[in-house]
């Protein structure tokens, strides 16, 4: 869990400094997020990848 938990902080940071759109889509599926949601989790991890 702290793993997922420093996961979930990066993928913030990419949508707070570098993506509004992306961070908006954070708040909107962050229950998706939470429940780790194989489709919200991969589409998180792809675009923090963009952003990177």
């Amino acid at each position: 869990d702290r793993e997922l938990a420093s996961g979930f902080a990066e993928v913030i940071k990419y949508g707070l400094i570098r993506d509004a759109e992306f961070f908006e889509w954070q708040e909107k599926n962050v229950q998706a997020l939470m429940a780790r949601d194989p489709d919200a989790l991969a589409y998180a991890i792809k675009r923090s990848c963009e952003n990177k």
